[in-house]
């Protein structure tokens, strides 16, 4: 038996490699686990789900990554992955049982929380002292300049299509431009409500089916983006957002492959320390302008100053490091499904799949990016990384449409400057809707 499977292993097609795996054991496996779905009986549990999502996820990536156009100007695996997770949803094909079992890892469980602070500790513990502190000052002048840009290019687009400068506003811009759905659309709508405009429901009901083609959009332009920094890698830092920004000598340990188990573990310690840290105060801090911080803007604040301040030993920064290379390498394609099944509807994007919503969705996203990609420049960033954080990260319905994005993108490093803007950005929308909302009673 054994010499029958070393042959199989040596075969040119049956020992091809599939994620590592040679491709007769891979169709076993997600035989057996396409088995327990057709059953539903695939396990309520992290087994059953990251199981259920890795095989779904390693198939549409391993194609996505090798259609022609499709790997170049649309997004690849990433992308197709998560599309992927979605249609199955559409079209019937996952059991009850697993997508149950993948909705309570995303959202009961929140795996997606544990890996971008993961990649958020990473990612910050990576940046240069004092590169970063300049970027912090020049980071949310970026935003503001985005969103500015969203408005006034939404507006254009609506006396295009005879819409109002009122209806741009509060059913184009601050959808799209808003932290998501139950961070953004959801408090929105009760503004909405409270200021006499109407009924919360009626909000809603056009709010979310077009901050979710924002989505799909923003996460496709991601894609766009990282090929235009492979066409002018000049516009780039390919991965860097600020251009003083290069690898210091303290930053070495991040690629080297001697970096301990035990270190990699201090990094799981410090990622989760860090973001209960933010959890206390965003729970102490009462809100500022009515709004309520997010965990992960103090996480990254306080990750920031630990990292300025020289807090954090080398040897807990390369763990660190070396585990956020590991999950962004090889856990993408398996949070890109969960994002898919669990937050990305085809029904939705279906519903408002109008041409003038298309070309109006896509204005105001077009104007964060060029109000991004102006200002970041000025600031002292790279546009393509600009426009992918600040404009982008704003324009994705929150927390898991940043990783979809940064997915697409390649950029998977830069989870630290998007959660600024999914966060802290997202709190600024929310008074900019208290402010529009009121001025149109």
């Amino acid at each position: 038996m054994e010499k029958i499977f070393s042959s199989l292993d040596r075969h040119p097609v049956w020992g091809y490699k599939v994620f590592a795996i040679p491709l007769y054991l891979f169709l076993i496996l997600a035989g057996l686990t396409w088995i327990a779905n057709i059953l539903n009986i695939i396990p309520s549990s992290m087994v059953g789900s990251i199981g259920m999502m890795f095989i779904i996820g390693i198939v549409m990536g391993e194609i996505g990554d090798r259609l022609p156009i499709w790997k170049d100007f649309i997004g690849g695996g990433t992308l197709l992955a998560l599309l992927g997770g979605s249609l199955l949803v559409f079209f019937n094909l996952l059991s009850e049982s697993s997508s149950t079992s993948i909705g309570e890892l995303m959202k009961t469980t929140d795996f997606i929380t544990f890996y971008a602070a993961v990649l958020i500790t990473g990612s910050i513990l990576s940046i240069n002292r004092t590169v970063l502190l300049k970027s912090f000052l020049g980071y949310i002048p970026t935003v503001l300049a985005g969103l500015i840009g969203a408005a006034v290019f939404g507006i254009i687009g609506g006396m295009i299509f005879g819409k109002s400068a009122r209806d741009v506003l509060m059913f184009y811009f601050l959808p799209i431009m808003g932290p998501g759905t139950g961070a953004g659309a959801v408090p929105m709508s009760q503004i909405y409500e409270a200021t006499g405009l109407g009924a919360a429901s009626e909000f809603l009901s056009t709010a979310v089916p077009i901050l979710t083609l924002g989505l799909v959009m923003s996460i496709i332009l991601g894609a766009v983006m990282n090929k235009i920094g492979m066409l002018f890698p000049q516009f780039s830092g390919n991965g860097r957002l600020s251009k003083n920004e290069t690898v210091q000598p303290d930053q070495e340990g991040q690629g080297k492959s001697d970096v301990s188990a035990r270190s990699c573990a201090s990094g799981f310690v410090l990622a989760t320390g860090y973001y209960i840290l933010g959890v206390i105060f965003s729970h102490i801090v009462p809100p500022i302008f009515g709004v309520t911080i997010h965990a992960f803007a103090y996480m990254v604040i306080f990750l920031a100053l630990s990292n300025m301040m020289g807090l954090i030993p080398q040897s807990v920064k390369d763990g660190a490091k070396k585990l956020q290379g590991f999950f962004a390498g090889q856990f993408s394609w398996v949070i890109m499904v969960g994002v898919g099944v669990v937050y990305v509807s085809i029904s939705d994007v279906l519903a408002v799949l109008t041409i003038s919503n298309f070309i109006m969705v896509f204005l105001v996203i077009l104007g964060a990016m060029i109000g991004t990609a102006l200002m970041g420049k000025l600031m002292g960033f790279f546009p393509v990384e600009a426009v992918i954080t600040a404009a982008l990260c704003m324009s994705n319905s929150g927390g898991a449409g940043d990783v979809a994005v940064l997915g697409a993108a390649h950029r998977m490093n830069l989870l630290s400057w998007s959660q600024i803007s999914s966060r802290i950005g997202g709190g600024i929308m929310l008074i900019i809707a208290s402010i529009i909302m009121s001025i149109y009673v």
